[in-house]
């Protein structure tokens, strides 16, 4: 049996655990400091925490994930991390490594495990006034935060709102650039589709990405939102950005984005998904103690 399992406040990747039991098989776990390690053959840990330590000896066999291109994990300031997992398969504390991106498997020897996108569970759209644009996820700096809140200023009727998840550091910025914003706190997982669902556009153009499940859970959901080429879960067409730092172009997209159509989006994000889940599958099986048997 496979865990896919990391350090609670690892929100992506808890993220990325849970749709990888959902669409891998296995099971899926939060963990937080001193819990001991879920019942398993196979523990898929993902990207480093200190806390990991003790499972290392406790678990049949550990395999590190890291899930970030090397763009991203230096935005991050992560290199200590990916440094410290190779260290550790040097020294056989763990079986092996794997990656999300393929250059970085490539680079670092690893083995290619992409992201994997489960259906979106239903959601009752939350019930909003007016117009409604997104900017959720973590406010780090490579998820492009001040350019965005800058394009929203630009594109912004008096009848639109911002919304955003726990961006308190943002919200002077927010205030000296006149935009209208409702900051929702760190949301629950089970309370983000909803907000999705009732918004009218999310923005989601990001500097570096290791999938985009934020935008793969809008098209889900039915709701258009303006990407980067980072994002690589899905072409959005015109709602793609080339330079995700040009203020102009990315209100010009969340212009566009308001009542577009999704039908090739959300067709590109199911031809991705298909082929992240063989490509998984067949990482994954090269990790399984029974390819070796």
């Amino acid at each position: 049996m496979i865990a896919f399992a990391s350090y609670e406040r690892f929100a992506g990747c808890v993220t990325s655990a849970r749709h990888a039991a959902a669409v891998l098989g296995g099971s899926a776990h939060a963990l937080a400091p001193g819990d001991p390690p879920p019942a398993c053959d196979l523990l898929v840990l993902s990207s480093w925490h200190e806390s990991y330590e003790p499972l290392l000896d406790a678990a049949p066999q550990v395999v590190a994930r890291w899930h970030s291109p090397l763009l991203q994990t230096e935005l991050s300031a992560d290199q200590w991390k990916l440094e410290r997992l190779l260290e550790l398969r040097a020294a056989r504390r763990i079986a092996a490594i794997a990656c999300n991106d393929a250059g970085t498997a490539g680079a670092l020897g690893a083995v290619h495990l992409p992201d994997v996108l489960a259906p979106a569970p239903p959601a009752e759209p939350r019930t909003l006034d007016g117009v409604n644009v997104t900017l959720l996820g973590e406010p780090y700096p490579r998820k492009n935060v001040l350019t965005q809140a800058a394009a929203f200023a630009r594109a912004a009727a008096p009848d639109w709102t911002l919304h955003l998840a726990g961006h308190e550091r943002h919200h002077g910025w927010l205030d000296r650039l006149g935009v209208r914003f409702v900051d929702h706190g760190r949301l629950e997982h089970g309370d983000v589709p909803a907000l999705i669902a009732g918004a009218d556009a999310g923005l989601a153009a990001t500097l570096s990405e290791s999938y985009g499940y934020l935008a793969a859970e809008h098209l889900q959901l039915g709701t258009p939102v303006v990407t980067s080429p980072a994002v690589k879960c899905a072409d959005t067409g015109e709602l793609c950005v080339a330079d995700p730092g040009d203020v102009d172009a990315l209100a010009e997209a969340l212009r566009a984005a308001i009542g577009a159509d999704l039908t090739a989006a959300r067709r590109s994000l199911a031809e991705r998904a298909a082929i992240n889940e063989r490509l998984a599958r067949a990482g994954l099986w090269s990790l399984t103690p029974e390819s070796t048997d």
